[in-house]
């Protein structure tokens, strides 16, 4: 498994830094489209439209770059499987809780997902022992984590079923992580990409007819400003990064972009929605990032079972 520093083409550093850099600034800025997306368009026939549309994109530029589509059962199980647990379960989740939670906490609180990334990388094929310094960040994670869900006492407080929602939609993300990591589908990144977010689409579809959005479906310049953000900048490019990302580096190097994003969000909530966090938000952000921080940190007694 390479990581950027191992990386011996100077072509393969710069891809790997791209990709990180799509993963941490778009993801990053993400939380705000999001946020700004549901307070104007219904969130399930939202998600299925901008990951239908991605899909589309990326196949159609896929197939001109010649890449082929799965010819066995076993690579479309691997496609369906990921648009279940990425898209219709982690993504959706994340943009229903939007509508009642604040967009640097729910940041905040997908940093948690660095957490399950580590601790699901430690099972399977290619999976990666944890040290007891790693299981303590994960230990002192969660304790930030807490510290977020801790009420406030104040009118713009996020209600806890909805924080709590965005931890399952965290679990979720990182189940798909190790499912990819560990089955290693043999179809190209970029067509496995394409089906995934359009399979997860055209799920997403008859679901949100049923909960009756379709009435409430109004284009505004806003709605199809951030629509579009969304669609291009985060599930084009961001997931055909972070799916470039999860078979090159580890789960410690992956799960950086949990304490990056937070921190771009942060500062656009602030920025574009006027948004704040309590002391109590403000310390267990704090203790999130630094927990991630420490397990990401290189250490003798992370040994991966498959060292090849």
């Amino acid at each position: 498994m390479s990581t950027p520093s191992a990386t011996s083409k100077p072509s393969d550093r710069l891809r790997l830094i791209a990709a990180f850099a799509a993963v941490w600034f778009l993801w990053g800025s993400s939380f705000v489209a999001t946020k700004i997306m549901v307070g104007e368009l219904p969130p399930i026939l939202s998600v299925s439209f901008r990951c239908a549309s991605a899909g589309f994109i990326l196949l159609v530029i896929g197939s001109w770059q010649g890449h082929t589509w799965p010819k066995d059962w076993l690579q479309w199980r691997h496609v369906v499987v990921m648009a279940v647990l990425a898209i219709v379960q982690s993504t959706t989740l994340n943009v229903l809780a939007a509508k009642h939670v604040a967009s640097n906490e729910l940041a905040l609180l997908n940093a948690s997902a660095a957490f399950w990334i580590v601790l699901f990388g430690a099972f399977g094929l290619h999976g990666t022992r944890l040290g007891k310094r790693a299981w303590g960040s994960i230990a002192l994670g969660f304790g930030g984590v807490a510290m977020l869900l801790l009420p406030r006492g104040d009118e713009h407080e996020s209600p806890m079923l909805w924080m709590l929602v965005v931890l399952l939609a965290c679990v979720s993300w990182a189940l798909a992580t190790a499912y990819f990591r560990n089955t290693r589908p043999r179809t190209n990144p970029l067509m496995f990409n394409a089906l995934q977010l359009g399979c997860g689409g055209l799920v997403l579809l008859p679901i949100g007819l049923l909960a009756g959005e379709s009435p409430h479906f109004h284009w505004t310049a806003t709605g199809v400003a951030s629509l579009g953000f969304l669609t291009i900048c985060s599930s084009c490019i961001g997931y055909s990064a972070f799916t470039y990302l999860m078979t090159r580096v580890s789960p410690a190097q992956l799960s950086t972009y949990a304490y990056v994003n937070p921190l771009v969000a942060t500062l656009m909530g602030w920025w574009l929605l006027n948004e704040a966090l309590a002391p109590a938000q403000w310390i267990g952000g704090i203790v999130i990032l630094a927990s991630v921080a420490v397990i990401n940190l290189p250490a003798h007694s992370t040994k991966s079972r498959n060292p090849a």
